[in-house]
């Protein structure tokens, strides 16, 4: 989670919320003026964080790409599918349960969230690392013998970052949060640009990583408010958190096979360029799914988990409010990506990375339904049904399963990431179905955001019709313009 320089209450101001009611009317109105106020400020700090946070991936993806050839991206997609499926099957949903419980500033609580999680680092490095011989050898790239492990140390520095990110969540107190996090990216784009100036190597993500995640931990020790951090076992927390964490531990690795299994397949069976080209697509696709992903969990998850402890049947009132909000400004734009996600690659990159341009335009699919579909689901989390979870994990794992070879063998590339574009269709009937269950689901305001993103498609047309009409012209001027700034510097 990104984010966030504001005051901030000090650690002991920050507790648990009360558990009796308001004895007089009056005071019924300051919780609620209280959340409308700290959703408004936590949302603030997220786009603020995620905005600067993307200029400089952005930047230094534009600066990195001109630095490093295809087939470095292409080795760097092995290695980060590998991370991302060793935390995917082994997350037990730690920060969900320190974010929604009442349990959640217990320091007993917290630090056996903590020694649990200091435990799981540990180990994915092993397995990491236990992974490289095989992988190296299905691959056949000897060089992941040495580089996995490497990269997998990242994850044994991550299980030290402190409970304090997650209490900074649950109370919706994101400033601090979102330094840190600028922070740690801004260290490793300066490392990884400093290295790929001289070295053109795969080495060049890997020390960025681990110079990114030895100062996010650091500073989630000091930086932030909350219950300082040691090493405690609980036995009633344990199973309080494993009670809560079961389905998302389930869940998770279902999810590692949907989110990943295009980049499996293309990695076992496509050049080392189009996998490069493929992961500028992805990486453009998911900057608005990530953004959406954030406001969902680090803003919307604790301020429904707040309404649900203090009135369950201001739930839906407050989720289709908030959803409102995010829908009305990321679901037009989902749909202009659709019809015109050429556009930014074509002015951005060189030509050499432009095949990006169609794929990223697939990817809008999958961008529009995972946006429309995400709060739904922390919805669904933060009243407790973490069982339903699981269900949208195996259904989008299913579909992908079954989608993806059949997309390779009918249309090779194309049917793969039109598979993985589609994949999010499946999940809202389920999303759907539990929040009429739970007596969340309105039906019109469902219908409202399909418009929004037909919306984003026509404005899409027309961005795409001026581009083809005087882009080029527009691209040549502007690259000259920088260019031109470059030599004055040299």
């Amino acid at each position: 989670m990104t984010t966030q320089t504001q005051n901030i209450p000090p650690a002991d101001a920050i507790g648990p919320e009360p558990d009796a009611p308001p004895r007089e009317p009056p005071a019924q109105s300051e919780p609620r003026k209280s959340l409308r106020h700290h959703l408004f400020r936590g949302s603030v700090w997220t786009f603020v964080g995620f905005g600067a946070g993307n200029i400089l991936r952005l930047g230094s993806t534009l600066v990195l790409t001109r630095l490093l050839n295809q087939e470095i991206y292409g080795e760097m997609v092995i290695l980060y599918v590998v991370m991302y499926g060793l935390a995917m099957f082994s997350d037990i949903g730690s920060g969900p349960a320190i974010i929604r419980d009442k349990r959640g500033d217990d320091p007993v609580f917290l630090n056996t969230a903590w020694t649990i999680q200091v435990v799981r680092g540990f180990l994915l490095w092993i397995v990491g690392s236990a992974l490289a011989l095989p992988l190296g050898l299905f691959y056949n790239r000897p060089d992941l013998y040495v580089l996995l492990p490497a990269m997998s140390f990242t994850a044994a520095i991550a299980g030290f970052n402190s409970t304090k990110m997650f209490t900074c969540e649950r109370h919706l107190a994101l400033g601090r949060l979102v330094i840190v996090e600028l922070g740690q990216h801004i260290a490793a784009i300066i490392v990884m640009i400093a290295l790929a100036i001289t070295w053109k190597s795969p080495w060049v993500f890997v020390f960025g990583a681990i110079a990114q995640n030895i100062l996010r931990s650091i500073l989630s020790h000091l930086a932030l408010p909350g219950v300082p951090n040691r090493f405690m076992f609980n036995r009633e927390a344990y199973l309080q958190l494993f009670h809560f964490g079961k389905w998302i531990f389930m869940g998770s690795a279902l999810f590692f096979i949907a989110k990943q299994s295009d980049r499996i397949l293309m990695t076992k069976y496509v050049a080392e360029t189009t996998l490069g080209i493929y992961g500028i697509a992805v990486q453009l696709a998911d900057t608005g799914i990530s953004l959406v992903i954030q406001l969902a969990r680090g803003v919307l998850l604790p301020g429904l988990g707040r309404v649900h402890r203090e009135n369950e049947e201001r739930v839906a009132q407050a989720f289709y409010r908030a959803r409102l909000r995010i829908n009305a400004v990321f679901l037009p734009a989902a749909g202009m990506v659709i019809t015109a996600g050429n556009v930014p690659i074509e002015l951005l990159f060189s030509k050499g990375w432009w095949q990006a341009g169609w794929m990223l335009q697939l990817l809008g699919i999958q961008a529009a339904t995972r946006i429309l579909f995400e709060p739904c689901e922390q919805c669904v989390v933060a009243l407790g049904h973490t069982r339903y979870v699981f269900i949208t994990h195996l259904t989008r794992a299913a579909w992908i399963v079954c989608a993806i070879p059949l997309g390779w063998h009918f249309c090779g590339v194309m049917g793969v990431i039109l598979a993985v574009a589609t994949s999010e269709v499946t999940v809202g009937a389920i999303l759907y179905w539990a929040l009429w269950r739970h007596r969340v689901l309105r039906p019109m305001q469902e219908v409202y955001s399909l418009l929004l993103i037909a919306a984003g498609m026509l404005a899409g047309l027309g961005i795409e019709w001026l581009w083809q009409r005087y882009g080029l012209d527009f691209r040549e001027q502007l690259h000259d313009f920088f260019r031109g700034l470059v030599a004055r510097w040299r």
